[in-house]
């Protein structure tokens, strides 16, 4: 019977390094992964549109596999929604949280518009992909922008008109001007100087709010309204 031979390996040469530990193991965060996929996408989306924008260069810039996108969003029609869905949906919750509070007009007129003025400030591009998704009639990114503000911002606009209508009742709220007027005017008000691109509010001599003037603006903006917004004498 032949006896088995055990292989040893030959003894480390005196004076050799010893050899390196191997490198520690990186573990993926799926949060800051999508963080960074979204963000990239809403930059992508807004630049080259809907249609321009590839889900390759899209994860290039987050600095993920593009495998990782599909995992997540599964294709551009999912990552789209879900750019569009991610910012509404927050913006739409603060805004109820403040409908349910019991101040008065000048009150819930100064958290609305605290509460806009950050989502327009924070997502510019998202309203430049809105804003194109609605110029392709009919295309798939529009019918993705147009249920995402009927599901997220509709409600909220309904909840805002009728505490305008409640106040209008009582009197606190002039009632020459209908509900949806004074919503239009509002929102021009609150939205133009972030949806408008700074180059264009630059040519008309008009300019936007700096960021470091975002609080005086909001204080600016809340004292304009509050003044529209009184019954007239």
């Amino acid at each position: 019977m032949t006896k088995s031979t055990e292989i040893v390996p030959p003894p480390a040469a005196v004076g050799a390094p010893a050899p390196a530990p191997a490198p520690p193991s990186r573990r993926r965060n799926p949060t800051e992964s999508k963080r960074r996929i979204l963000d990239a996408a809403e930059r992508a989306f807004a630049l080259r549109g809907y249609e321009g924008a590839r889900l390759r260069d899209i994860a290039q810039e987050a600095g993920v596999h593009h495998a990782l996108l599909h995992h997540y969003y599964g294709d551009k029609r999912g990552l789209f929604r879900e750019v569009v869905q991610r910012a509404l949906s927050n913006v739409s919750l603060t805004g109820f949280a403040q409908l349910q509070t019991p101040d008065g007009l000048e009150g819930l007129t100064r958290s609305l518009v605290n509460a806009l003025t950050d989502f327009f400030s924070a997502h510019r591009d998202l309203m430049h992909i809105i804003e194109g998704a609605f110029r392709e009639r009919g295309s798939e990114a529009q019918q993705l922008a147009s249920t995402a503000l009927t599901e997220f911002v509709a409600p909220l606009m309904t909840g805002i008109k009728n505490r305008i209508l409640d106040a209008q009742g009582r009197g606190t709220v002039r009632s020459d001007m209908n509900v949806d007027q004074i919503l239009q005017f509002g929102f021009a008000a609150l939205a133009t100087p972030f949806v408008l691109r700074r180059e264009i509010l630059d040519a008309l001599g008009v300019g936007a709010p700096a960021r470091d003037k975002l609080e005086e603006h909001k204080q600016q903006l809340s004292l304009y309204l509050i003044a529209a917004l009184q019954p007239q004498r």
